[in-house]
Order: C-alpha cells, then structure tokens, then sequence
C-alpha cells in the first residue's frame, strides 16, 4: 500500500475488510470480565441485614398481619404455617416448625424499617471513603517501535556476456525490520485514590418502631413491628435474615477480590428465590475505616439486583438446595462458552431513532451491515427503544437449529420518557418504581421509557445514591438536570408508522440479500490488517506505539502484509483510518487488483 503525494501523514492503518456485516454481537456484550459459567458455593444463613449491611439501604418489605377475635394469625412461611399470637400487647408468641419463641414489645434505635417507601429523604454528613481524581506525572514504561538494519547474505545469478553463460555469486545486502522495544517517558496521567473524609449524603431517615423480634433456631430473625396511626394499631411482619456465598475472582486490574453473594427474602414469604427477592454483591464497605476499595467485575458493587433482572437480562439463575447449605448458579449460556460459532440478526422495518440494545450492550447498524449484524451462539435479550413508546423487548437464542433471527420492529403502547442528563456517572444504574412496586431499571442509560404515572426514580452509583419524585404523561418527555437538581418537561413529536416505514424498506432488504447470494458474500470475522504486522520500506516511514503508520514523507514509501490468507470468497469493503496536513492519495493493492481513493487535508496527524 503506497501514497501518491510527498506529504506527511499519520496513518492508523487497521483495513478491514467486510464480508457483509461487519458488528458481532455477544453474550457478555454489556458486561465487564469473564461470562459466568455455572458454579455452586457454599452458603451460610445469617440473622440481620439491617445490623450487617444497613449501608447499602437492603429493600427489605414486611408482610401486613391480622389477628382475629381469639389474637391469632396464621401465615404461610418457607413451606409450613407461622402462628402469630398476641398474649398481650406487650408480649407475642411465635409457633413455627414445631417450635415456640415469645418476644417483648422494644423500641427500635434508628437500625430497622418496615416500609421504606414511606421514609423521607434528608441530607446528613457521614465519615467515609470517596474517590479523589487529579492529573500527576509519573515514569511510564512505553511500547515503541524502531526502524533497525542488518547486514544479509544473499545469492544472485550474473549474466557474463563475454562467455554468453550465468554463475551464481554471494554478496552483501542491508534489511531493515521493525524492532519493538520498552521505553521509559514522563507521562501526564489521572490517578484515582480514595480518601477517607466527611461527605454530605442523601439518605433515608428511619425513625423508631415497636418490634418483637424472634431468634429461630435455624440462625434467622423475624421481626414483628407495631405501627400506630390514625388511632389504630397495624402489625407487619418482617424475614430479615439473608443468606451468604463467598468466593474469591480476579478482576480486569489483575486484583484478587473477596467477593460475598448477599441474597434476602425481599416479600417475606420464607423462600429467598422469588422473581422478586434480591442479590447484592459486595467487595468492600466504604464506611469502615479499614475496608479497601476492590473494583468487581460485571455488576456494580453493594448494589441491589432483582433476580428478575438477573434471569431476564443476564439469563442467570440463582437457586440452592433444601437445606440452604449450597447456592447454585446457572447461565443459560454456560454451553456456549469456548464457542466460536456465529449466526446472524436480522432486521425489518426498524425506525431510523430506534435504540437497539442486546444483552445489555447497544448497538448501531452502519450502512454496510444491510440491515444485519453477526451474532454469537446463545440466549439473547433484544431491547428496541424509542422515546414516546414502551420498550419492544425479545428473547431469543442462536444455535445450529436457528443460525438466523429475524427481527421485525412492532409499534409497542404509548408512553413518556424520562431523561437524566449532566449526571457524571461512568458506572451506574437507574430504577423507577410506580406506585404499583412494580419496577424497571436500565444501567449506564440516560433514559427510560415508562406508562403514565407517579414513580420514584432510584438513581446510584458506587458513590452516590439520589431519589426523585416525578410524574410521567403520555407522549411528554421529563428531563432532569441532575447538576442543577431541575426538571423540565416537554412535549414529543411521535412519529407515526406512516411516516416512518419509508426509511427502511422491507424491499430493500430482500434486494441486498439477493445481491448477496449473487456475489457469494461470506459473513465471516473482519480480516484486520494492523500496523504491528506490517513491514514498512521508506527512509523516515515507521511504525509507532498504538500500531500507526506515521512518517510517511515520500510517494515512494509503501507499507506490505505478507500473511493475509483470505478463505472466503466475496466481495469485500475496504476500510482505512488515516490522517494528514494535506490532500493526498493512497493505492491499495492486493494480488493484482488496485484500489485508489482520496485522502483530504484532516488538519492533524492525529
């Protein structure tokens, strides 16, 4: 590959060639580490989520009780029966599997709550450990790469004229070569540390209750709470024991990280693995003065996931045996792990402001993937967003039996959308719950699409955990200015399906895949031509840190692959990143074909 012009120019030389579509969805796309395979850890059942991790504000509901004439009530709990009765309104008795326990009537120190939806929110200043950034030099060690000659021996055949006859001769000749070697620079970079200091936070504020608290023998703690309002006195019953796994990964820094599985019954019916009930995984306490921040891999820390969520968008089932000594968990996709098979997603009628995220990952159709985007073997959740309507959400799975999938976008019911802007967050994530307790979250978006309604947006990171109050109209965007703490609203233009079906043709669809099939086209892995393994000829043209081709000051400089084997046949596009001062041309060539195309003035080398 050669230059037509003597300018400079810096040159990322990464050509890719397509074979039809050129992004390849995966199923770990929207996660950070290793996909989960399928493990079992042993489990441990603890009595108080409140005493142990009250930090991480456990969303922990209570079950409303009712006695009867005789001050009785009988709920169904893990199975068997609980019998709640009042002896007194100072005393309660508990009879559950084949056992009794009685506790008094004590008062709560700000350690418990019942309902935390009905608890206000309120500034306080607490001791604990916050991330502090600033830009520091520090010696770096450095990739470089340089131009090195050596001397070689070579043979050529020489003609003499005189005895019309050939011989061979031996002589000397200069090769350069590409050496890779480490050097040390002085770099500008930013350093993260965290310092221990007070910090104002948003926090719920937790009164004082009534409560009878009963240790039972299996090692959890239920807890009976005894509200008065309005003149009456209401009981609710709490599960708030939870169960623990422990086990040891290697994050993306290279850190060993103690990673503990916090798993509660979140609807107190004694089962800890309903749709509804919650996960939390935790590395470290950022409120105890000797705990260490340990970044985890794949979810956010100290943060409560539904299992719900877990199942449906992660595709991983969390489950344990009859005694609760061992927790299992699934990946529906742990059979696909090691694959390297690929299929392909197809797309019809899909708006041109549709969202596409699979697996938690987005993804942007370009003009060349023809509507298509490859797409490794295994389970998969598609969600299609559009602001002004619900969420079109579908699983599906790749396999030898359905290599292909079909997606045709359908106009799903009316909604409002709203929309957090100027927040900061690299890692977080955003639930909105309605009054229904019914609810949604999206991590790293700005925005959701939700129905018409009051709900409470929850949005947290592993620093910061904020709420507001807002109320979502059809066909209204709600926007939150998170650094000004204002909110304003407007109205959308929803774009009917009449003014919409134009822009993707289910037509042209059907074209491009027959001209697919005509020309052979192979979907395949892009083939990646790096400046790495490149051989560079020309006095000053070299091969930089970051793989680039810089230097580049003569028409007569070239750049040569020597070990691009192409095994499908196809028509391919040619990609190439480059950068120069000034307008320029550049020849690509490739067993006897030539391609040329313009290189504009990019104002930089970079």
């Amino acid at each position: 590959m050669r230059h037509n012009k003597a300018t400079v120019i810096a040159c990322s030389i990464i050509l890719v060639l397509f074979p039809g579509c050129t992004s390849t969805v995966s199923r770990w796309g929207g996660m950070e580490g290793k996909e989960i395979i399928d493990k079992t850890l042993p489990l441990t059942l603890e009595k108080d989520i409140f005493h142990d991790f009250i930090w991480t504000t456990p969303p922990l509901n209570a079950r409303p009780v009712s006695f009867d004439a005789e001050r009785k009530s009988v709920l169904q709990f893990s199975g068997g029966e609980i019998v709640l009765t009042r002896v007194s309104d100072r005393t309660v008795k508990l009879a559950y599997d084949g056992r009794e326990y009685q506790a008094d009537r004590e008062t709560s120190t700000h350690d418990c709550y019942y309902n935390i939806d009905k608890l206000p929110l309120h500034q306080v200043v607490v001791s604990r450990y916050t991330p502090q950034s600033r830009m520091t030099t520090e010696r770096v060690a450095v990739q470089k790469s340089r131009l090195v000659s050596r001397p070689v021996t070579r043979t050529r055949s020489v003609y003499d004229s005189f005895t019309k006859s050939s011989r061979l001769e031996t002589y000397t000749d200069i090769e350069w070569s590409t050496e890779f070697y480490t050097d040390w620079e002085n770099r500008t970079v930013w350093k993260t540390e965290w310092v221990w200091q007070n910090v104002s936070e948003t926090r719920i504020q937790i009164p004082t209750y009534d409560v009878f608290r009963f240790d039972l023998h299996n090692g959890s703690r239920l807890v009976l709470y005894a509200i008065e309002e309005n003149g009456r006195t209401d009981y609710y019953l709490q599960n708030i024991g939870y169960l623990a796994a422990n086990e040891q990964e290697t994050n993306f820094r290279g850190q060993k990280v103690d990673v503990s599985t916090i798993i509660i019954d979140s609807d107190c019916n004694g089962f800890f693995f309903d749709d509804t009930d919650r996960v939390l995984f935790n590395t470290w306490n950022p409120y105890a003065r000797d705990s260490h921040f340990l970044e985890l891999d794949r979810f956010l820390d100290n943060r409560w996931y539904q299992l719900q969520f877990l199942k449906e968008n992660y595709f991983l089932q969390y489950s344990s045996d009859r005694n609760l000594r061992q927790l299992s968990v699934v990946n529906a996709n742990s059979k696909y792990v090691g694959g390297k098979e690929t299929g392909r997603i197809v797309f019809n009628g899909l708006p041109a402001d549709t969202e596409i995220r699979i697996n938690g990952k987005q993804y942007q159709l370009q003009k060349w993937d023809h509507n298509q985007l490859k797409i490794e073997y295994g389970m998969f959740r598609i969600v299609l967003s559009r602001r002004g309507f619900m969420d079109y959400t579908r699983t599906f799975e790749v396999n030898e039996q359905h290599p292909e999938i079909r997606i045709r976008y359908e106009r799903t019911e009316r909604a409002g959308t709203f929309v957090v802007a100027n927040h900061g967050f690299h890692n977080w994530k955003m639930s909105a719950v309605g009054a229904d307790r019914e609810e949604q979250t999206v991590f790293n978006t700005d925005e959701m699409n939700l129905r018409p309604g009051k709900y409470r947006i929850v949005i947290s990171d592993g620093q910061t955990n904020f709420s507001k109050d807002i109320d979502i109209a059809e066909g209204v965007a709600v926007r939150y200015d998170f650094a000004a703490d204002k909110v304003n609203e407007e109205k959308m233009r929803i774009v009917e399906p009449k003014e919409f079906e134009h822009i993707i043709k289910p037509e042209t669809l059907e074209k491009t895949e027959t001209d697919n099939k005509k020309k052979e086209t192979a979907i395949g892995t892009p083939i990646i031509l790096k400046g790495a393994n490149a051989r560079v000829f020309g006095r000053e043209i070299r091969i930089t840190q970051g793989s680039k081709i810089a230097y580049w000051s003569s028409k007569n400089d070239k750049i040569q692959w020597d070990d691009v084997v192409v095994t499908q046949k196809g028509v391919y596009e040619i990609v190439c990143s480059c950068a120069s001062t000034f307008d320029t041309n550049v020849d690509f060539m490739m067993d006897g074909q030539k391609i040329s195309w313009s290189l504009p003035n990019t104002g930089s080398w970079d």
